[in-house]
C-alpha cells in the first residue's frame, strides 16, 4: 500500500499493486486546509497548505502521526490559521483518530520564555516528524517573508 498525505488535508492509503488503476482503500478530509491567498500570495507552496511535512508511522501500532494547518472555526486569514498534531489508525477503515489526537498546537508556551507562544498562520511544518519515546518532534519556520514567528 500507499500513503498519501496531501496540502489539501486529504488522506489516502492506495492498493500499489492494483494492475491499472489505483484503488483507494481508505481516505479521509481532516478539516479546510489554509490557503495560500491567506499568507499574501506567498508563492513557496502553491494553493492549499495543509499537511506538508512527511509523517512517521509507528510500525509496532501503525498509527500515523503528522501536522495539518488549518484554521480556527470557519473564518479565514493569516491570523485564524492554526496546526493540529494528528495521530490516526492506519487499520481503521475511515482513518480515525487515536485517543487524545486531534491537538490544537497553537497558543503552546515555549518551555524557555512563557510570554513566547506559538502562532501557526505564520509558519510552515516542512520537514519529517519524528516519534521517539512516545513524542511527536516537528520543525517549523516561518512563511515566506513573514517575519513576526512568535507572539509576545
Amino acid at each position: 500500500m500507499v500513503i498519501l498525505a496531501s496540502t489539501a488535508n486529504n488522506i489516502y492509503i492506495e492498493d500499489a499493486k492494483a494492475a491499472g488503476t489505483i484503488p483507494t482503500i481508505a481516505k479521509r478530509f481532516l478539516q479546510t486546509p489554509f490557503t495560500q491567498a491567506d499568507t499574501g500570495n506567498c508563492p513557496d507552496i502553491p494553493g492549499s497548505v495543509g499537511v506538508i511535512g512527511t509523517p512517521a508511522i509507528d510500525p509496532v501500532t501503525e498509527y500515523m502521526y503528522f501536522f495539518a494547518k488549518g484554521y480556527r472555526g470557519a473564518a479565514q486569514g493569516l491570523q485564524n490559521g492554526v496546526y493540529h498534531a494528528y495521530g490516526i489508525d492506519l487499520n481503521s477503515p475511515t482513518l480515525a483518530d487515536i485517543p487524545g489526537f486531534p491537538v490544537l498546537i497553537d497558543g503552546a508556551i515555549a518551555d524557555n520564555d512563557p510570554s513566547i507562544y506559538f502562532v501557526g498562520g505564520s509558519h510552515n511544518q516542512r520537514p519529517s516528524v519524528i516519534l521517539r519515546n512516545n513524542v511527536l518532534y516537528g520543525a517549523f519556520g516561518a512563511v515566506c517573508t513573514i517575519l513576526f514567528s512568535f507572539a509576545r
